[in-house]
């Protein structure tokens, strides 16, 4: 089975935030792993820097950008790379806010516990708020 992990991208007129987020992903330590960037019908000019970046190749890892054709919300945007992502056979989906910025082993100790223990279904991050180590969020369960 493919163990590689579809890391999913939402935009809508936040195009700083979503290159930041990008940049950040270019320090994974994991290489397995496939960009999917959803512009969810920006009016702000984000739809066409991020299709000059796709043309300019300007990310050092493979990505995929897909236009929606109007602003399907936060779920129907993440749908429509979940449904292209499964297509090319992930085995995992990794949901990230554009706003966010990854450390380099977020996505091996995502995955790590999923492929130890595969009755496990979701794993999920501590947030911390930005540029600060003030724990914002985190959730465990046995």
């Amino acid at each position: 089975m493919d163990q590689s992990v579809a890391i999913i991208l939402l935009n809508w007129n936040g195009y700083d935030d979503t290159r930041d987020c990008m940049k950040s992903l270019e320090q994974l330590v994991d290489p397995n792993f496939h960009v999917y960037v959803v512009d969810n019908d920006s009016t702000d000019g984000s739809a066409e820097q991020l299709k000059k970046d796709k043309q300019d190749d300007c990310y050092a890892y493979e990505w995929t950008y897909l236009q929606s054709p109007n602003n399907r919300g936060f779920a129907g945007g993440n749908n429509l790379a979940i449904t292209r992502a499964c297509a090319n056979g992930h085995a995992f989906i990794w949901l990230l806010n554009n706003d966010t910025l990854v450390e380099p082993d977020s996505l091996t100790r995502l995955v790590e516990p999923m492929k130890t223990n595969p009755t496990l279904g979701i794993t999920g991050s501590k947030i911390y708020f930005a540029d600060s180590n003030v724990l914002w969020f985190a959730w465990w369960k046995d």
